[in-house]
Parts: C-alpha cells; structure tokens; sequence
C-alpha cells in the first residue's frame, strides 16, 4: 500500500470520512464543491456574512468545514495572496468573491458588507487585518498567533481592549475535551506542573514561518502550548508577576525548533515545552501533555485519549476521533463563548519574550508581567 493511501486510511480514523474528505480536497487542489457533504447546510442556524483572508490549508479545511458543519455558512469573501489558492477556494466556497492580495488591495474596502472575518493568513499580517476590522466594528476572529513583535502586541490589544465581545482568538485547545473534563472537576488553587511534548512539522529551510518577520516557530507553533499553560494557571490565581525562562537549544543552525524551553514564576508553577521536528510525523503534529497539581492529573495523548486522577478517582477516555478543540474555538464568535483578553494578552506577552530569546539565542532572562 502506498504512503498516501496508508495516510488516508489513517486520517478515516483520525478524523471520520467527511473531514478526511475535505483534506483531501484541500490538498489535491480537487475541484469539488464541499457543500455537497453538508446537505443539512440548506437549513443555516446562522445569517452572518463571512470573508476569510487566507485560503491556505488551514482557511480551507478546517476554518471553512467547521463553518459549513456547524453554521451552514459558505464564505461570502476570500482574499489571498497566491491567485492558485484563490482558484482553489472556488471548490470551497463557489458564490465566493475573490480579491488577491496585492499592491491595489484595500482591507477596508474588503471589508464592507461584511459581519465577521477570519484571518488565516502569514502570522505577520494578523494583526494589521485584525486592527482593520474592529475599527469597523466587525466580529474578528483571528488564528494564532495574535501578533509577532511589540509594536503589533501594542496596536492590537489597544483596540480589541474596547472591542471584547468582537475579538476571538484561535488558540483552540482550551476548547478541547480533556481540558473541559480538568475545568470541571479541578477546583485547586495550588501550583501547577505542566510539561508538553511536541512532535511537529519537519519544515524546509526555506518554509517561512523560518522568516524572522513571521516570529519564528516559537509564535507559529509552540505559542498553542504556551497560551495552554497560561489559560491553565489564569484558572486558578493572577498571572502577573515574576517569570523565570529558560530556553535550550540543540544547535545554532536550528535555533527556533529542536528546542525546550522552561518557564517559572512567582506562584511555583512550572511550565516545560518541548519542541522537535527532526523527522515528519505522519498523522500530523503530534502532542503529550501532562497537568498536575496538589490533587489531580491529567495525561493527554494526542488529543485522542486522556486519563484523569483526581485524589481516588480515575478517568480514562478515548476519543471517537481526535479533537485538538477547532470546533468550539471557531464557533466562539458565534456562541460568544470568548477567551479572557487579559489571558491572551499574558500569553502574547510570554509568546513574544520567548521568541525574542530564541532570535538572540539567549538562554536566560527573567521579566515581570504587569498589568498590561
């Protein structure tokens, strides 16, 4: 059996016929109309009018068929820097308008008529569509990483500070199922111990999220763990105050991923990333993470099986198919189920002093987060 036909027989496991078929879609540049796996799409629970900037995989495949699946909803708008991936977009979303990305385009014109935009697109342009678009008053939500330096961290906080029941950020695992079953029965306010093993992408030196403007991978990917960590802790006692990082690398030429970083602060709570792509894992990135406080623990496996100890009581779950929480995350704009925005302005904060570090290859450094 080939390895593409043993990938989709996986991904069937993984995700279920339908998503699996989306990907494949998404992937083969297939020129087929996706609402025809949504029959029931007729029969929309939602009238918002949505734009999309980016129609990579991510805006395509997942963005896009939690919008059909939950809402009903095809995009109304797509613009996109790569005029292959707008054409693309067409099988996706066919009464689409498609605007590309370029010298003449105009974000504010982009977005008339419009109630809601996601943004998908290159991490350094975030925060600038972001910033557009509550300044229309539109909802917003926008994929990770919110911002890639200061100034941006700056200019969009300052906004979506007066804009908090519009801005929704697409850090998806605290919507995840294991995460829902530590909220409901951990009610400790001791520190906690957080460890994350990432298996991720093994990307060519060329892919840009290498590109120093894009924030490295510390903000295209291990910033997921982070937030993760921070929303965690935020669940139990402030999270301003004194942090201690540590950052080791395995070698100058891979500074921003073969990596683990440790972080510490003023409560004792202790965070550990780990972060490597020496091989490219074949079901996708792969995650094993592991919680644990003065009563409680709890293990994920991939976002396909947990366990939870808490004093006497044990909890094993297996998973249908795996759920890293992109369902309830997208639909935050829609339930008003939002993140705290002082959560993710601490984690953006944390974020954005590690990637700094890791630029410097810096190994230690302790800063204060204040009232931001």
């Amino acid at each position: 059996m080939s390895d593409q036909f043993k990938k989709v027989a996986r991904f069937f496991k993984l995700y279920g016929l339908r998503r699996t078929l989306v990907k494949i879609f998404g992937r083969t540049r297939a020129l087929f109309d996706i609402r025809l796996l949504f029959p029931l799409a007729i029969f929309k629970t939602s009238d918002e009018r949505v734009a999309l900037i980016g129609a990579g995989q991510f805006g395509l495949t997942t963005i896009s068929y939690f919008l059909l699946k939950n809402y009903g909803l095809s995009i109304e708008k797509v613009a996109d820097i790569s005029e292959k991936r707008l054409s693309l977009a067409s099988s996706f979303h066919s009464r689409a308008k498609r605007f590309l990305i370029n010298d003449d385009f105009c974000i504010e014109s982009f977005l008339d008529d419009i109630d809601m935009v996601f943004i998908a697109s290159n991490h350094h342009s975030h925060s600038y569509y972001a910033v557009a678009a509550l300044k229309k008053g539109l909802k917003v939500h926008v994929e990770k990483p919110i911002c890639v330096n200061l100034k941006q961290f700056n200019d969009i906080f300052r906004v979506a500070e007066h804009s908090q029941d519009h801005f929704f950020c697409g850090y998806n695992r605290p919507f995840s199922p294991p995460l829902k079953v530590w909220k409901e029965n951990s009610n400790s306010s001791s520190p906690v111990s957080y460890s994350a093993t990432i298996f991720g992408h093994q990307l060519p030196e060329d892919h840009w999220y290498h590109d120093e403007k894009e924030g490295t991978r510390i903000c295209g990917n291990l910033g997921h763990w982070l937030d993760l960590f921070i929303h965690i802790i935020a669940m139990r006692h402030d999270i301003f105050g004194n942090y201690s990082a540590d950052v080791t690398y395995s070698n100058d030429q891979d500074f921003d991923e073969n990596i683990s970083i440790a972080l510490t602060n003023d409560f004792g709570d202790i965070c550990s990333i780990s972060l490597s792509a020496r091989t490219e894992p074949f079901d996708g990135i792969l995650e094993f993470i592991n919680i644990q406080d003065d009563a409680s623990i709890l293990a994920i496996n991939d976002f396909r099986a947990f366990q939870y100890w808490k004093d006497t009581s044990y909890k094993s779950t297996k998973l249908y198919f795996k759920d890293v929480g992109h369902s309830q995350a997208i639909s935050q704009a829609f339930t008003g189920n939002a993140r705290c925005i002082q959560e993710l302005k601490v984690s953006t904060f944390i974020m954005l002093k590690l990637a700094e570090m890791v630029r410097n290859r810096t190994k230690t450094q302790n800063f204060k987060v204040e009232n931001l």
